[in-house]
C-alpha cells in the first residue's frame, strides 16, 4: 500500500512544493560594526586605523609610527608585485593604491615605464623579504605576511572569545615577532620609528 498524499500544494509534475523556511535575519548593522571597531582600538570606531589589523595595532600603540609606515610600504610592494592578498576591498587596499601612485606612479600608457616600475617594486620587495628572512627565526616573516599582506587579524582582536594565559603569551610572541619584522623594514628603508 502506498503512502497517502500530503496536503501541500503541488507543482505541475505532481511533486509537493517545498515550504520556504522562515528565518529571522538579524541585521547587526552599521552601529554594531562601529561599536566593535571602537572596542578594538579603544577609541573612535570610525577612525580609519580601525579598518585593518596593522592600523589596529598602531592605534593600540603596539607598533611605532615608523613600523606602521614600513608595514604599509611592504603591503604596497607586495600588492604591486603579486596582487592583493585579499578578495574583498579594504581600507588598506586603498592605502596600497595611494602609496603605489604617490611613491612610484605607474603610467598606464607607456609599457616601458610600467615594466621599469614593476622591476623596481620587485627589487625592493626582494630586498625586504631577504632582510626579514635573515632574522634568526622564520616567525617574524610569517606574522608579517599574515597581518600586513593578508590582513588576518590576530587572535586577541576577537573580543568575544575567552583567552587562556598560554593564548595571551602566544599573542605577545606574535606581536614581538611583528615588531621585529617591521623594525627591520623601517631600518632598511630609513623610516622614523617614533611613536
Amino acid at each position: 500500500m502506498a503512502r497517502p498524499r500530503g496536503k501541500r500544494e503541488r507543482t505541475k509534475c505532481g511533486k509537493q512544493k517545498r515550504q520556504a523556511k522562515t528565518v529571522a535575519l538579524i541585521d547587526r548593522g552599521h552601529d554594531y560594526v562601529i561599536e566593535k571597531r571602537a572596542a578594538l582600538i579603544d577609541g573612535d570606531g570610525r577612525d580609519e586605523l580601525a579598518g585593518y589589523p596593522l592600523g589596529i595595532l598602531f592605534a593600540r600603540r603596539l607598533i611605532l609610527r615608523g613600523d606602521h609606515k614600513a608595514g604599509k610600504r611592504y603591503a604596497a610592494l607586495s600588492a604591486a608585485v603579486w596582487g592583493s592578498g585579499r578578495n574583498s576591498p579594504s581600507y588598506l587596499g586603498k592605502i596600497v593604491a595611494s602609496v603605489r601612485n604617490v611613491d612610484d606612479p605607474i603610467p598606464e600608457t607607456d609599457p616601458l615605464k610600467i615594466e621599469a616600475s614593476m622591476h623596481r617594486a620587485r627589487h625592493q620587495l626582494d630586498e625586504a623579504v631577504a632582510a626579514v628572512r635573515a632574522l634568526p627565526s622564520s616567525r617574524p616573516f610569517h606574522v608579517l605576511e599574515n597581518i600586513v599582506v593578508y590582513e588576518r587579524p590576530m587572535r586577541f582582536m576577537d573580543s568575544e572569545r575567552r583567552r587562556s594565559a598560554e593564548g595571551w603569551r602566544a599573542d605577545q610572541a606574535d606581536i614581538d615577532a611583528l615588531q621585529l619584522a617591521l623594525g627591520t623594514l623601517a631600518e632598511l628603508w630609513g623610516m622614523d620609528g617614533a611613536a
